[in-house]
This record gives structure tokens, sequence and C-alpha cells, in this order.
């Protein structure tokens, strides 16, 4: 358990401008999750930033030295994750990552918020399924890009090591948040 304060959207913004500021290199940032809703006023907090990291391998030792020692300075939680981590990626993800800015060298995206939402339906948690209605609901992805995306990575489960029960069970929260919406 962490005992450091709860994630607002000024400690995120303090943290991109103090990483920009420490490391020299080029990267792409990916926010993920709830800090994403954070980040966009749709929450008010979040227990931690969790980020997804695109930069040259020399640079991967460093860039997550100056994340740990920003969380220990600011104090902040900050965790490497991503939703590629869990489920495969639809096409066309990248392309749906919308910009956020740029912080010394670090370009700074919100993860594809279509995969983010399958991610979260895939663990199925009562929030997750909370946080799936509210950016729906806030616009902040279609409901058919959601099917389209749904559809195109089911297919590719098994090569994930799903069980059939794992995708009906994954296909029930998509469904579940599809016709409460509907």
């Amino acid at each position: 358990m962490s005992f450091r304060p709860n994630v607002d959207r000024g400690r995120i913004e303090r943290f991109l401008q103090e990483l920009g500021r420490a490391f020299r290199h080029p990267a792409r940032l990916y926010i993920v999750g709830g800090a994403v809703l954070v980040h966009q006023r749709l929450r008010l907090a979040t227990l931690d930033i969790h980020l997804s990291i695109e930069v040259d391998g020399l640079h991967h030792g460093n860039l997550m030295r100056q994340i740990a020692r920003l969380k220990d300075q600011l104090p902040v939680n900050v965790e490497e994750a991503s939703p590629a981590d869990f489920i495969p990626m639809p096409s066309g993800w990248r392309e749906r990552s919308p910009y956020v800015g740029r912080f010394g060298q670090i370009d700074v995206f919100y993860f594809d918020p279509v995969s983010t939402a399958l991610s979260k339906l895939d663990r199925g948690h009562d929030d997750d399924l909370a946080a799936v209605r509210t950016v729906l609901a806030a616009g902040k992805i279609a409901r058919a890009d959601l099917v389209s995306a749904w559809e195109e990575i089911a297919p590719r489960l098994p090569e994930r090591g799903r069980s059939a029960t794992q995708i009906a069970e994954f296909e029930e929260n998509v469904n579940l948040v599809l016709n409460v919406l509907g």
C-alpha cells in the first residue's frame, strides 16, 4: 500500500513538466487509464499515473531513473503499464491517441481511448465498467469504434492465451456497457 497522495490534474502536469526538464532525449509517453480521465477533468483524482513509454533502448534506463526520482520528490505514484500488455491492439491505435503536448523533448499523448476502454472491459471490475461508461457518455469514444475494435481483436484473443470462458466474459462486459447506453 502506498502512502503517496492521490493524483490530481495539477500533479500530473507538474510531473510531466519536471520529467521534461530532467530527461533530455526524445521520447513518447502515453498517459493511460484513470490519469487520462483526471487530466481531461472527467474525474477529480486517481491513485497513480500509468504510462506507456516509447524511448530509444539506450535511454530507457535513464528515463526510468528520472521517473523514480520524481515519484519520491513530488510525491506521486507512477507505473509503466499499457493496454497492449493485456490485449491485442486494434489497428489505428496510434492515430487515435490524442496529442497532449511537448514537455522538453518528450511528446505526450493520451493512450488510444478505444484500446483503453477495451482493456478495462477485459478486466471487468465495476469501476472499470463505470470508467468506460464515462468516456462513452462524454463522447471521448464512439460506440461504433468500440464495437469495431472489439470485433477486430476478439479473434486474436486465443493467441494471447485466453480461454473461451475468458473471451465470453470479456464480450459480456462489452455488451453490458453498450446495452446500458443503448
